[in-house]
């Protein structure tokens, strides 16, 4: 090494630059050594000088590489002595000069702290012994990398990101001794975390975590230590006791694994005196080969990590692996002005010249030659130019060879020729940046010890590509890659984005195969929601929703649908009262075969919701409100030219001087509000994690007079014990709602009919104000001057807030989690969760309301108390082992669940005071006690298994039985049923090479049987309860049926998984159900003593296709990601009852078809569960023709059901997008239906009675156009054929295809600096819900539902009209 003699005496640092690491600053990446310079070695002490224990050297080391403003960050330190060892040190870190947080070290002078730095303050570390040392730079930008969790099976990291840098696609790389052995992709927005689990390394060692940009630069790196308990058992046994010199010994080794099966390894062997063992030796074969040799500098007692007496080994191995094991990667903007020149480069290069005068003239514009020669003689000639400038290229090196290298000038001594090296020194000082060595430099002796021998390097060539781990039945989470039936997560941020009352409705068009409706209740309603078809003909066909794995009892109090005269309760349900900022994602299992394990209650696939967690770190609030505002949309079309006869309510009058200014979507509807506000806290250690949330709903309808609000409190802990052997999961919910007068369609209860049929002569402002005082009475009376007994009893304001129902409710949740590590692939856990439903309805009828509804003169009061329980429990045992090729995880269990309800109350007319709304003023003449869901109880015992053995990770078998008890079948033939399932999937890109554009390639199938017990409770032997009705018995009459079997679902399904250059992703499945054992009544013969008897027979088909296509890409700052969903579902009825045979009846039972919904839907084989028929048309004559008699006048007349269409699409689109700049952010959702039929009872009337657009056109064209006939009366026309009853709904059929911009939202993300970093992640949003219908050719919005059971949909009756909504969001970070 060549050192310039001007060099001053002294110690110094070596360090070791590749051009790279110099000018990208990869402090640490550095190779140094200790050396002193001397000028005079016979006159200088050849010792070093040592150190002194008093010079401490305090090093900080940031997880990941570096500090980064506004994202939390584990900050590790390292203490050494002046001679390198280490020394425990206490110290606190001051911010701002106010001291913040207190830390000491862990283990030999190495420790670890949580902090969210801060560009902009000042940080400053004071240690005890009064030394101050300062952080390392903090980057305002930038990438955190960090690891979350480890433990035997699974390593968790999350990483971060600053607002300001584009979403991006990110790579993280596993490798161990270079060999590399997994790569997770992942989407990084603001966080992301990827799950690797430790099955992927083969064996124990150091893995290097590196982390990619989607340009496949590294970013960030960890060390990681995984499989401590993998060992090796290796016996040695020698042909002799002892051996002489150089004579051959013969050993016999036989190394076997923790299983005791033989293994073939690579070893390493040690042979040396016996007089030279050691035992308090620090170095050995392990640990060199697993620590030493891959840490750069000496580590302090390196057998410490390896000794399993040492319980904190793992831990101080982490530390020693944060410190030493520190590494940083820069790749930024901001780098050397000089980066890609060279620098340290292998050529040498300089400038000749000469001192005399004379000479110099002479040689002046002359190339001149300078010998190269090597050591060993070699020897090449160079020119210099002109000016002197001379370089030996690499080329030149080569040759010449040698350590050294001498260069000669070639001009004769009088010349007094000098050559000048280029001194690079001068520049690197002037570039160099304040670089620290992060290693200690140590003088230790090395001595020779015994040995520990453990697992060797496992060859493996292969790179995995990690898929997202999904959480599937009951809260198992498995690789996606192994799945053989189709899944769909949707996260919490997609929930809220744009808010909803009732977070189920933001699901709708972001995932293929489930179908949505959304309640027309208004705010908080309940929603449909129907997977691949419905199944049953008399069961609940809605989907099973499922929270942190345990099933739930979608209670919606009985009350969801108001009927089709309105006169039941229209309500919430239970699921609406999740907040859905605890939501941290939503899996839809859409098949039997995904749900399965759930058992009967999941026959129609399930909603698994995953609620958020404590996480490690300091304590961090969030923040987020949003205000949205609405108006009514999507209404039938009125007119305002036309007005009423005088006292009549039927607006066939004559045509008004000047048209009414009267529209209800402005004059009766209101400005609808929904404020959401939330308030969550997460903080917690390693070993114990809170989460907390409160949130309140605030929502107003339209419709005057109604609301909804809800208050949530949360909060979850989970902890683990006995070295994480032990988790302890605990949590707790309460809810507080109410709500008024939710009312989803109808005559009764319903302001909408009145303000719709509102009379267009009249004055709609004069009826605002809907009471007026009455002296005789000493009450408010209600206004209404002009009234119909049917559809116009009341004023619509007296409706809306002197007919009043309320709900109050009062939710309990209560959920605990125990599982326990037997082993590091087997773990035993147990769940148990309760919830406890109060719900106190009223509904107070004022006095001068309709007598049908009062009842009286005075008014009438209705309460009931409402009460329900859901228990449920389960245990499992879970098991995960790795053999070789083969991976077997398996899920053994039991699951508990009971479930009761009952309603009891109180009505009847008041007695004393007027409108004086108490259980003491009804009238006891008149008082009727309401008992319901005394029968509602079920129960229900299982026993489930599931095995997944995979091969080679790109072969997966899934076999799953459960066995259920369930108390609907009781006393029957059949009171247990069991149902099997089997699945296989393969990854067909990593058992065959194919082209390179294919970055994955899946393949999968699976049958399965779900069973489902009868659709109610008390219908077998010894269940049958006789209903009391007006204080008397009233026996059903029907037979108590013994041959009860569970409902039974046989589907199977096949899918396909590609993804293309790592950006396009595309699922498609199709499957095929068939519905067994449907139920049905049948009639018996008078002789049997019965009228009708339970029968189950029959068939309900279902098929079809779900296919999703995604895309995601990034360009710079712009990144855009794009999402299609496609479903197709068939429904078919194959089979009805056909030739049942029964003891009690002599003559087989047929019963060819069921009339449902009043005969609006008739099944039967051939049809379908959603088609509607309708019966009575205008009579026609032999030649189609309306039939017209003489006086002109014409009828109805009723014949054969005629098939009108199916109320379920022909399939649904949905087109989610999602678009960001920097910190700007723009997402919208399309939604469409295409295909199938809704009608309009709406309609019919709003024509009878004359207020419709049509009936205007109408009497301006001179009467309604028959064709080929000619014009008939349009009054005579409208009031003959507009009943609004199902029979003549074919004449208000219209299509059901509609496309709506569903979703907008417009966002920007603040830097965190204009919030002095105070406010993070401070986010503030546009947000539009249904801004925009594209296409729509009903009357109404045919997407909403009046109701969440089978019949009924497809049909509005007076519904609330479907909104849009604009308003705005912000959250925010503390």
């Amino acid at each position: 090494m060549y050192v310039d003699e001007k060099l001053s005496e002294g110690d110094y640092l070596l360090e070791g630059y590749t051009k790279y690491s110099f000018c990208n600053d990869t402090t640490g990446m550095l190779s140094g050594r200790k050396i002193r310079v001397v000028k005079n070695i016979a006159q200088n002490d050849q010792r070093t000088k040592k150190g002194k224990d008093s010079d401490l050297r305090f090093d900080l080391f940031p997880e990941g590489g570096n500090l980064v403003s506004g994202i939390s960050s584990r900050l590790a330190f390292k203490a050494t002595d002046g001679k390198g060892l280490p020394v425990n040190v206490e110290g606190t870190l001051y911010i701002d000069d106010n001291p913040a947080i207190t830390f000491k070290s862990r283990h030999d002078g190495m420790g670890v702290f949580s902090l969210t730095p801060s560009v902009g303050k000042k940080y400053q570390i004071k240690l005890k012994d009064g030394k101050s040392y300062s952080l390392p730079a903090i980057y305002s930008q930038g990438i955190s990398f960090q690891l979350l969790k480890q433990d035997r099976e699974w390593m968790e990291f999350v990483i971060s990101q600053t607002e300001g840098l584009p979403e991006q696609n990110v790579y993280l790389l596993g490798q161990i001794r270079g060999i590399i052995c997994c790569v997770a992709k992942g989407r990084l927005k603001n966080n992301l975390k990827i799950k690797i689990p430790a099955m992927e390394f083969p064996s124990q060692g150091i893995v290097e975590f590196t982390l990619f940009n989607s340009a496949m630069q590294p970013l960030a790196e960890r060390l990681v230590y995984v499989h401590p308990e993998k060992r090796l058992n290796i016996s040695i046994e020698s042909d002799k006791n002892s051996y002489v010199l150089r004579e051959k010994a013969t050993l016999k080794i036989k190394v076997t694994d923790n299983d005791g099966k033989p293994i073939q390894t690579n070893l390493s062997i040690s042979v040396f005196d016996k007089i030279y063992i050691n035992p308090a030796d620090p170095t050995n074969i392990l640990t060199h080969c697993y620590l030493t040799s891959q840490i750069r500098g000496i580590i302090y007692n390196p057998a410490y990590y390896f000794d399993e007496e040492n319980k904190d080994r793992m831990e101080a191995m982490d530390l020693l692996l944060l410190t030493q094991g520190w590494r940083r990667y820069v790749w930024s903007s901001d780098r050397s002005p000089y980066h890609g020149e060279i620098f340290l480069s292998d050529e040498i290069s300089g400038i000749q010249t000469v001192r005399s005068k004379k000479k110099s003239k002479e040689t002046q514009s002359m190339e001149q030659l300078i010998q190269v020669s090597g050591a060993k003689g070699n020897s090449a000639f160079v020119w210099a130019d002109s000016t002197g400038n001379f370089t030996v290229g690499t080329d030149m090196m080569k040759e010449v060879r040698g350590g050294y290298v001498y260069l000669k000038p070639m001009l004769s001594k009088e010349f007094k020729p000098k050559l000048e090296i280029t001194d690079y020194f001068s520049l690197i000082d002037s570039l160099r940046k304040n670089k620290s060595s992060y290693y200690p430099i140590m003088n230790l002796s090395k001595t020779i010890g015994g040995q520990v021998v453990d697992m060797p390097v496992v060859s493996n060539d292969s790179t995995i590509l990690l898929d997202e781990v999904v959480v599937t039945a009951l809260g198992i989470e498995k690789k996606a890659s192994s799945l053989t039936y189709a899944t769909q997560k949707v996260n919490g941020d997609e929930l809220t984005r744009a808010k909803d009352a009732n977070f189920i409705n933001s699901l709708n068009g972001k995932i293929a195969g489930v179908s949505i409706n959304k309640s027309g209740s208004g705010v908080g309603g309940a929603t449909r929601v129907v997977m691949r078809g419905a199944k049953s003909i008399e069961g609940d066909n809605n989907a099973l929703y499922v929270v942190d794995g345990i099933p739930l009892f979608n209670t919606n109090m009985g009350n969801t649908d108001s009927g089709i005269m309105g006169e039941g309760k229209a309500g919430t349900e239970g699921i609406a009262d999740f907040n859905p900022e605890d939501i941290e994602s939503i899996s839809i299992l859409s098949g039997p075969s995904a749900a399965a394990l759930y058992g009967s209650s999941a026959a129609n696939g399930v909603v698994l919701i995953t609620t958020k967690k404590g996480q490690e770190g300091k304590l961090q609030i969030s923040f987020s409100s949003s205000s949205e505002f609405s108006k009514a949309y999507m209404m039938p079309e009125f007119q305002n030219t036309y007005g009423n006869k005088e006292g009549m309510f039927e607006s066939w009058g004559d045509k008004l001087a000047r048209p009414n200014s009267y529209d209800p979507k402005s004059d009766f509807f209101n400005t609808g509000t929904n404020f959401i506000n939330s308030l969550t806290l997460s903080t917690g250690t390693k070993q114990n994690q809170t989460f907390a949330s409160v949130s309140s709903t605030n929502s107003k309808g339209i419709v005057p007079n109604n609301s909804y609000d809800r208050l949530n409190f949360t909060i979850r802990n989970t902890a683990t014990f006995l070295d994480d052997k032990l988790q302890l999961d605990l949590g707790a919910s309460y809810v507080k709602q109410e709500d008024k007068n939710m009312v989803s369609q109808g005559q009764y209860w319903n302001p909408v009919i009145s303000a719709y049929l509102f009379p267009r002569g009249e004055d709609f402002d004069d009826i605002k104000t809907f009471e007026r005082y009455d002296q005789s009475r000493n009450i408010p009376i209600q206004y209404w001057p002009i009234a119909d007994a049917t559809y116009g009893s009341q004023n619509p304001y007296w409706t809306a807030y002197r007919n009043i129902a309320t709900n109050e409710k009062s939710r309990y949740m209560f959920n605990v989690g125990l599982s326990y590590k037997i082993t590091d692939w087997m773990n035993l856990a147990g769940r148990y969760r309760m919830d406890d439903t109060h719900v106190q309805f009223e509904r107070k009828v004022y006095a001068t309301s309709d007598q049908k509804f009062a009842e009286g003169k005075k008014g009438l009061y209705d309460y009931s108390n409402y009460k329900d329980r859901q228990e449920y429990a389960d245990f499992m045992l879970n098991i995960n082992k790795q053999f070789n090729d083969f991976n077997i995880s398996a899920n053994l269990g039991y699951s508990y669940s009971n479930y009761w309800s009952l309603a009891r109350g109180y009505k009847g007319t008041l007695l004393g005071v007027t409108n004086l709304f108490a259980a003491s003023n009804i009238d006891p003449s008149n008082g009727r006690i309401s008992e319901d869901g005394g029968d509602s109880r079920v129960r229900n015992h299982a026993i489930f298994a599931n095995v997944e053995l995979g091969w080679r990770s790109m072969l997966y078998l899934t076999l799953t039985g459960r066995n259920d008890w369930n108390s609907r079948l009781v006393n029957t033939s059949e009171e247990s049923f069991f149902y099997p399932s089997v699945g296989l999937s393969g990854i067909i890109s990593e058992m065959v090479k194919l082209p390179e554009f294919i970055s994955y390639l899946k393949v999968r199938g699976s049958y399965t049987e779900v069973g489902s017990p009868v659709s109610q409770s008390g219908l077998t032997p010894g269940t049958v309860t006789t209903p009391i009705i007006g204080g008397a018995l009233a026996p059903t009459g029907i037979y108590p049926f013994t041959d009860f079997k569970a409902e039974r679902t046989r589907s199977y399904e096949l899918g396909l998984s590609v993804r293309l250059w790592n950006k396009l992703s595309a699922e498609v499945t199709y499957y095929k159900s068939n519905t067994y054992n449907q139920t049905f009544i049948g009639d018996l013969p008078e002789f049997s003593g019965y009228k009708q008897i339970y029968l189950q027979a029959g068939n309900v088909q279902n098929h079809g296709w779900e296919a999703s296509l995604g895309y995601r890409d990034s360009f710079g700052d712009f990144s855009f990601s794009s999402n299609l969903t496609f479903s197709r579902n068939v429904n078919e009825i194959k089979e009805m009852v056909e030739n049942y045979r029964t003891d009690m009846s002599p003559e087989p039972i047929n019963v060819p078809e069921v009339r449902k919904d009043n005969g609006r839907v008739i099944l039967k084989v051939g049809g379908s569960i959603n088609d509607i028929y309708a019966n009575t048309f205008l009579k026609k004559d032999s030649q189609g023709y309306v039939e017209i008699k003489q006086d002109g006048s014409y009828g109805l007349e009723q014949g054969e059901p005629v098939f009108l269409g199916k109320t379920s699409p022909d399939f649904n689109l949905g087109w989610s997008n999602s678009l960001s700049y920097k910190g700007f952010g723009l997402s919208f959702l399309i939604n469409g239906r295409f295909g199938g039929v809704v009608t309009s009872s709406t309609q019919a009337i709003l024509d009878r009675f004359g207020v419709s657009k049509a009936s205007a056109e109408a009497r301006d064209a001179g009467g309604v156009l028959l064709p080929g006939q000619g014009r008939v009366d349009a009054q005579s026309y409208y009031q003959l054929i507009g009943t609004g009853d199902y029979t003549t709904s074919g004449y208000y059929v219209y299509s059901a295809t509609n496309i709506r911009l569903q979703e907008l939202t417009l966002s920007y993300r603040f830097p965190d600096l204009w919030f002095k970093n105070v406010l993070k992640d401070v986010t503030l949003s546009f947000i539009a819900n249904n801004p925009w219908m594209l296409y729509s050719k009903a009357p109404h919005d045919p997407e909403l539902t009046p109701s969440v059971g089978t019949y009924g949909q497809g049909n509005d009756y007076f519904m609330q009209p479907s909104v849009r909504s604009f308003g705005f969001g912000i959250k925010f970070k503390l």
